[in-house]
């Protein structure tokens, strides 16, 4: 039986016990919709279902998330919005995009994961937009956010090359 560090308590077996079903509902989730629109979604998923362990595990689970963080980056988020089903969602979206791009000096900004909110209560909310450097996408540099927004067909139009 392996353990984890005294300072920790448990072993390892027990930490494994209690991640197992959160892990398959990860892994069954992220194989079902494989999009980067979706990594936001469940990257927050992962968030959430870490939520109910003890704090010594919640710790070390929040530590690595923290360091893996990049799907909560404002621009991975951002791209998530743009292909929401709620409509408030790509509005909002829309926004900070026009207010980032607003706001773009033109220089070159390093790709850091940004400080997470665990107690989010939606994906959107995983960083304080206030505090958070926000870059707009790149993949919408081409496009005019509105037209993403508006209309749900934009993916297929960027999978058929339009």
């Amino acid at each position: 039986m392996s353990r984890l560090p005294k300072s920790l308590g448990g072993t390892f077996d027990q930490y494994s016990n209690q991640t197992d079903d959160q892990s398959d509902f990860s892994w069954f989730s992220i194989k079902s919709q494989p999009s980067i629109t979706c990594a936001s979604r469940h990257f927050f998923g992962m968030i959430n279902g870490s939520r109910y362990l003890e704090n010594n595990l919640k710790k070390i689970v929040d530590d690595t998330l923290q360091w893996n963080g990049f799907m909560a980056h404002p621009e991975n988020i951002l791209v998530g919005m743009l292909l929401d089903t709620c409509p408030s969602i790509r509005t909002l979206a829309v926004k900070r995009i026009q207010e980032a791009r607003e706001k773009d000096t033109g220089r070159l900004l390093s790709f850091v994961p940004p400080r997470i909110q665990f107690d989010a209560r939606d994906y959107v909310d995983m960083v304080n937009w206030e505090k958070t450097v926000v870059t707009p996408p790149s993949p919408t540099c081409r496009h005019q956010p509105r037209r993403a927004a508006r209309n749900r067909s934009f993916r297929q139009g960027r999978q058929k090359g339009v």
